[in-house]
């Protein structure tokens, strides 16, 4: 299965895709896995 690379804020409304990777600093990365956002998550 071939899987498009996309930025979430590049999806469009009601689309469903998994979190590959986290590019963001250190605080901002804790402060996403506290709410819940992590690699691997279907979002």
């Amino acid at each position: 299965m071939i899987r498009a690379v996309s930025r979430l804020v590049d999806l469009p409304t009601g689309a469903t895709a998994t979190v590959q990777a986290l590019a963001a600093d250190a605080g901002l990365r804790q402060r996403l896995e506290a709410l819940g956002l992590r690699p691997g998550q279907p979002v």
